[in-house]
């Protein structure tokens, strides 16, 4: 696989074209003549490492597929993550609620026992 082109060297072939169509002179001509047998297969490797890269890359069903699997392992995590949390906070709850009731048995014991001291 060839490495990209520089945008310098495109703009060089790009110029020997330009004035290889445009100007009557024969040198331009030959200039341009004399860089087609390495600019025309340079080209062409770079048109092939291009269709190369493309063809690696996921098509977009593809890259659809990946991102609904990451999306449907995020929504799975979540919702685990979230089922946590409900039980958490039950059992929070649920404990808030037993030391309240043992709270107010106590402070209803006291009042009983102070009324019991000053009857």
């Amino acid at each position: 696989m060839t490495t990209p082109l520089s945008p310098e060297y495109l703009a060089e072939i790009a110029a020997r074209a330009e004035a290889a169509t445009d100007d009557p002179w024969f040198l331009a001509s030959a200039t341009f003549d004399a860089h087609a047998r390495t600019d025309i297969p340079t080209l062409l490797a770079e048109v092939e490492r291009l269709r190369a890269e493309l063809a690696a890359r996921p098509t977009r069903d593809e890259a659809d597929a990946e991102m609904q699997r990451a999306t449907d392992g995020l929504r799975e995590a979540w919702t685990s993550e979230i089922e946590r949390l409900r039980r958490l906070h039950t059992g929070a709850l649920a404990e808030r609620d037993r030391y309240r009731s043992a709270w107010q048995s106590a402070r209803y014991r006291a009042a009983l026992t102070h009324l019991r001291r000053t009857a």
